[in-house]
């Protein structure tokens, strides 16, 4: 009788244990969900009245207007997740030819786990991923 006891209060207590995980798992989610924080993509945005660069509505950095910075990301984000050759993109935002594309993006001043996520060199040209 007493051993019978033992296993009913063994498989009651994991029951309820699982019971337990379950809710606090399903808890856990939602409050996620509702904080935006859960399965949310990162979205980059240039306001270019204010001219400052935003990750999820925070701003990042702001741009001198007419900078080599502000002409190479107002460019980027009027062409945002296209594929921009290398020599379109120095000719339209009139950057020198002496300027390597990889020290362009790294003077952004952009954080560089952003960095390496939004911009992507492809041959001959470069990509803004405005989502990630």
């Amino acid at each position: 009788m007493t051993s019978d006891f033992n296993v009913l209060l063994c498989f009651g207590g994991m029951g309820l244990f699982q019971a337990l995980s379950m809710w606090l798992a399903f808890e856990l989610r939602e409050h996620a969900m509702s904080s935006g924080t859960y399965g949310s993509p990162s979205c980059l945005h240039f306001d270019e009245h204010l001219n400052v660069i935003t990750l999820n509505n925070e701003p990042l950095v702001t741009l001198r207007p007419g900078s080599l910075n502000h002409r190479f990301l107002s460019h980027m984000f009027m062409h945002a997740n296209q594929s921009i050759p290398k020599h379109d993109l120095y000719l339209a935002a009139n950057i020198p030819d002496s300027v390597y594309i990889n020290k362009l993006i790294a003077n952004t001043k952009l954080p560089k786990t952003i960095r390496d996520k939004a911009f992507v060199l492809e041959s001959g040209g470069i990509r803004l991923n405005t989502t990630f």
